[in-house]
């Protein structure tokens, strides 16, 4: 059984140093509660505001808007289409060919992997 660490460091204004905190947790659930839990208390205990992304837009995560090598991308834009349409806009207008290339390599693969269930089991021979 592996058991993992979370090592976490913050300013800590009581005692006006680095503090460290460490968790090592067997119990999954608390580990899992902690790293749950402390990063809200941390940012309501800082004042930290995380971008309009998270908290109004609804992404899971950032990186360059629009960015083609996201198997989100479509995702994303349609949710950041309702606050900034000018950016789903250029993001479009620049990766739009990017985007229905993808869209069709992942119909490909969906046909390609419902074919090779209704195959299993029958001999098959590879294909050029």
């Amino acid at each position: 059984m592996h058991s993992r660490s979370v090592l976490l460091f913050h300013k800590s204004a009581e005692f006006n140093s680095d503090t460290v905190v460490v968790v090592c947790a067997h119990n999954k659930t608390i580990r899992d509660e902690y790293e749950q839990a402390f990063p809200k208390w941390y940012k309501e205990h800082y004042g930290i505001r995380y971008s309009d992304a998270y908290e109004v837009y609804g992404l899971k995560r950032t990186g360059c808007c629009g960015c083609p090598i996201s198997f989100r991308a479509v995702d994303d834009l349609e949710l950041i289409g309702k606050y900034e349409p000018n950016v789903a806009k250029a993001a479009w207008a620049i990766f739009g060919k990017s985007y229905e290339y993808r869209k069709k390599y992942v119909d490909y693969k969906a046909e390609r992997d419902a074919l090779k269930k209704e195959l299993k089991g029958q001999c098959q021979f590879p294909t050029k």
